[in-house]
């Protein structure tokens, strides 16, 4: 047989303290307060860092221009001091073409010159220093308009290395314009520029490119550029995000990381006038370690301050209510003591008083204790008063024996114990013989005296679990327990017929 049985399962809330309460929105609190510093922290730095980087890029494109226009003025002045010289001659142009060939050495030695070209006004090349008398780089401008404002050309062309175009016109002694051109190589501006930014330097081209994805792939270093330069420039443009365009490139940089080291890369377009096709670049390869070290050593302080900052407010604001928990989980545990009527045991377990200030839970205390002493003698007042009342209810006021209620009360428990355990009992019912006449004889006071002499000697003939009640006037009733036989019985009723038919009075 089987039998289907439902069960009804009451779910107890879950018990949580006020101080566990308490401390989990504390530290919550806590909590949001320290990740809102440290996320405002972080997020300093990464402002930091993006600061250094838009600051480096500027100083370096700065000082590019600044030394770039140094040499530029420099090589200016130089040959506008050297027009000068024979600008009033008859035939500057010879006389110019003769300085140049006995210069031309220790200008070639000091990297002031490279090759020099001089065209007259019949734009007729009348002296250069290369073995074909055809410009290598690009044509000369002898337009009207670069000829009435007399505008120097200065561009930079890149072919098996990268050297400086300057066009100088020259007046010459019929009012017309002569030209002279020449190129100076690069080598003292990346040689200047390397010492003032000590960072790798590289001419590079990226060919087909037209402003969208950089492809770092396609990125092709110029042969002017060191072998040892070549080897430590590549693993660097290999690592740069393919995603990146090129004018975010010039524009931001780009940050990259190789060997648990950190690089700055900026690419400077040498002629920004010039097609992105046919643009060369230079590359300079920042080394940024130490910033971005110290970028990370000052995140991971931050992290590890904000994190030691919580334990350490947690664990002093969990110190500070632990103390509150602990009193308020005793006074929780000693309550039920109350209930219980136990107040000496809910005086016993209190907590040792703590000196100094006292708090709400030292007043709450104190007001359970003044409770518990008042619910105290309020108790014992209450047994006294159930005492007496028992004592009316249950007893006979002039004999002091018990009354019929008393009697009902030991008889039905003597009739279930008799059920349970088949033990026997015996009642005697008994009276004053002749008590009436006394009591209206002699008065009711020598009655009331007669009747408390007979309970005292009936209650003297009895046993402990046996009962001696007054029934009613000078009826009363003896009940005799453990009662096996009948003459049990007729042994102690002839012990009390004897014993009270001995004079009184």
């Amino acid at each position: 047989m089987v039998y289907a049985i439902d069960v009804l399962v009451l779910m107890m809330p879950k018990f949580i303290s006020i101080g566990q309460k308490i401390l989990m929105l504390i530290l919550a609190l806590l909590f949001a307060t320290v990740s809102i510093l440290t996320i405002i922290t972080l997020k300093d730095s990464q402002a930091e860092i993006e600061k250094f980087q838009v600051k480096s890029i500027a100083a370096n494109v700065s000082d590019y221009h600044v030394i770039n226009d140094l040499f530029i003025t420099n090589a200016t002045l130089w040959a506008e001091n050297i027009i000068a010289q024979f600008a009033n001659e008859p035939f500057p142009l010879d006389r110019l073409q003769q300085h140049l060939q006995q210069q031309l050495t220790y200008l070639r030695l000091n990297d002031q010159l490279a090759d020099v070209w001089l065209y007259d006004a019949l734009q007729q090349v009348q002296f250069t220093t290369v073995d074909s008398q055809q410009f290598n780089y690009v044509q000369p401008d002898f337009t009207p308009d670069f000829v009435k404002n007399r505008d120097y050309i200065n561009l930079i062309y890149c072919q098996s290395e990268c050297v400086h175009v300057l066009q100088i016109p020259i007046l010459l002694a019929d009012n017309r314009y002569g030209y002279m051109i020449f190129t100076i190589p690069m080598t003292n501006v990346l040689a200047n520029l390397y010492n003032t930014t000590k960072a790798e330097l590289g001419i590079v081209n990226i060919p087909g490119i037209s402003g969208g994805e950089l492809q770092a792939n396609k990125i092709r270093l110029q042969p002017m550029t060191l072998s040892k330069q070549k080897a430590r420039l590549k693993p660097i443009i290999d690592n740069i995000d393919p995603q990146l365009t090129l004018t975010s490139l010039m524009v931001n940089g780009t940050k990259i990381d190789i060997n648990q080291r950190s690089y700055l890369i900026t690419l400077i377009p040498l002629n920004p006038q010039q097609a992105l096709p046919d643009q060369h670049y230079l590359m300079l390869v920042s080394e940024i370690s130490d910033f971005f070290n110290a970028a990370d050593r000052f995140t991971t302080g931050a992290i590890i301050t904000a994190g030691l900052l919580f334990v350490g407010f947690g664990a002093i604001f969990y110190m500070f209510t632990h103390s509150y928990k602990v009193r308020l989980a005793n006074l929780v545990e000693r309550f039920p003591l109350i209930n219980n009527h136990q107040y000496g045991q809910f005086k016993q377990k209190r907590l040792t008083r703590r000196s100094g200030f006292k708090d709400e839970l030292d007043i709450l205390d104190e007001a359970a204790e003044q409770l518990a002493d008042e619910l105290a003698l309020l108790d014992q007042a209450l047994k006294k008063d159930r005492k007496a009342l028992e004592k009316i209810a249950m007893y006979d006021e002039l004999t002091g024996l018990a009354n019929r209620n008393m009697l009902n009360e030991h008889l039905r428990r003597s009739i279930a114990k008799y059920r349970r355990c088949n033990e026997g009992f015996c009642v005697i019912l008994l009276d004053v013989d002749d008590f009436k006449k006394i009591n209206d004889g002699q008065g009711h006071n020598v009655g009331d005296v007669l009747l408390q002499i007979v309970a005292t000697v009936l209650a003297s003939q009895i046993s402990g679990e046996d009962l001696v009640c007054r029934f009613g006037g000078d009826e009363f009733v003896i009940v005799l327990s453990n009662i096996e036989k009948v003459e049990s019985a007729l042994v102690v009723w002839e012990k009390v017929q004897k014993r009270i038919s001995e004079p009184v009075i």
